[in-house]
């Protein structure tokens, strides 16, 4: 019987043969982007020499070419942040396996940027979680393009496609969800200066507190988008004991999931960027996946939904909250992260009763319903003095606050109709 061979300490499984390929092949590319690349990195990870490759500038510069320039085969679309760190740590382990050996003391630190919480890591933890930022910042990039080529389409349905979406991505929901949200399942919340709802989530048969707060300007703000929708249509009729939705059209498809994918895949006419496998099933991984870089996990499960249980025991006991959410729904409103591992207010939206005195709220009011086509069937919490009341005049403030920001950038803020225009002018 031959002598077995020794055995590697590191994987050699068909996939793991495939991930190195391609990182290679990438690696190869990044060498050849441009003329100084060329001079210190071209020719492959092969022919460069151990001072070049054991220093983390090569992995640095590396992480930028892979989340600014390179591109997914098949697709031609940027590749997503998960895949980009699989990438920098597939590049990491071929590079410490070849030089695990090496007597070179700078070596030997590089090699120890693997470990988990060895200081000489440091450098590599922090470089991953500008990675996680980068695509985060990327993921609200393409929410917010979809909300601008929707405004510009300045018709009821993209209004109320754009309002679903903003939901979507601000609860970190599913696609079909928002098509179930109840005007009775809405309150207003005075401590945080927010609306907060009772999210039905369908594939685990719950429920959950959706907190929709003011977006950081008008291609992010959750007001604006519903003012545009109660603008552009008639509020719905409403019958106690019967459902009464909030996305009213979307309730009515018989696969709403599909409905908004349709509508998402069909904006690439308008936004070239987005990626061609757009989708609505999108928003929920990409807040799951990129968030965390801004909230502590304990809290966004808060907003996700997603059962903290297994996270720990402390989750037997403790509920869902407004408060507990807020750190999510700040982050997903486009505002900074509020300070890690800390709860805060949430940002207060537009105030109509700013603009005018006392003796003149009542005029206000009429001035509201005008606008929004109150009615005296309409839910009874969108009217004066109902719940939902202090959103409807935000959403009314908003639509007036961002009105010269949407005209200068040639949306012409399509949910304002003439009587608005003149009485702003």
């Amino acid at each position: 019987m031959p002598m077995p061979e020794a055995m590697e300490t590191h994987g050699r499984s068909a996939s793991l043969k495939k991930q190195q390929g391609t990182v290679r092949a990438a690696f190869e590319a990044f060498g050849e982007c441009d003329e100084e690349c060329a001079k210190v990195y071209g020719g492959g990870l092969d022919q460069l020499s151990e001072e070049t490759l054991c220093h983390e500038d090569v992995v640095r510069r590396f992480a930028t070419f892979l989340v600014e320039d390179w591109r997914a085969a098949g697709t031609g679309e940027h590749i997503g942040g998960a895949t980009v760190l699989q990438y920098l740590s597939v590049l990491m382990n071929i590079i410490v396996n070849k030089y695990r050996s090496s007597d070179d003391a700078k070596t030997k630190k590089f090699c120890l940027s693997l470990a988990k919480h060895a200081p000489e890591g440091a450098w590599y933890r922090g470089l991953k979680a500008e990675v996680r930022k980068l695509c985060f910042k990327r993921a609200l990039e393409n929410v917010k393009r979809m909300a601008v080529a929707l405004a510009h389409r300045s018709t009821p349905r993209a209004m109320e496609t754009k309002f679903a979406l903003r939901q979507t991505w601000a609860s970190g929901g599913r696609a079909a969800e928002s098509a179930y949200l109840l005007y009775t399942g809405l309150k207003w919340d005075y401590d945080q200066q927010c609306t907060v709802g009772l999210w039905p989530q369908l594939k685990t048969f719950k429920v959950k507190l959706a907190v929709f707060v003011a977006g950081i300007d008008a291609s992010t703000c959750y007001y604006t988008d519903w003012g545009d929708v109660m603008a552009l249509s008639q509020p719905p009729i409403f019958e106690d004991g019967e459902a009464c939705f909030l996305n009213t059209k979307l309730s009515l498809a018989a696969h709403p999931a599909r409905v908004l994918g349709a509508s998402m895949k069909d904006l690439r006419k308008d936004c070239p960027e987005l990626p061609e496998d757009v989708s609505a099933g999108g928003p929920r991984p990409g807040v799951v996946n990129y968030a965390p870089m801004h909230v502590d996990p304990m809290f966004l499960c808060h907003t996700t939904g997603h059962d903290g249980k297994g996270f720990s025991n402390l989750f037997e006991y403790m509920d869902a909250s407004v408060a507990m959410a807020i750190p999510g729904a700040v982050v997903l409103a486009g505002w900074p992260a509020l300070p890690r591992a800390q709860l805060g207010k949430a940002p207060v939206p537009a105030d109509l009763f700013c603009l005018v005195t006392q003796g003149n709220r009542e005029r206000m009011e009429l001035f509201v319903d005008a606008l929004f086509n109150m009615h005296s069937a309409a839910p009874p919490m969108l009217l004066q003095n109902g719940d939902l009341r202090p959103a409807v005049r935000a959403c009314a403030a908003g639509i007036i606050m961002h009105y010269p920001e949407r005209k200068r950038e040639g949306r012409h803020a399509p949910s304002m109709p003439s009587r608005l225009r003149r009485w702003k002018e």
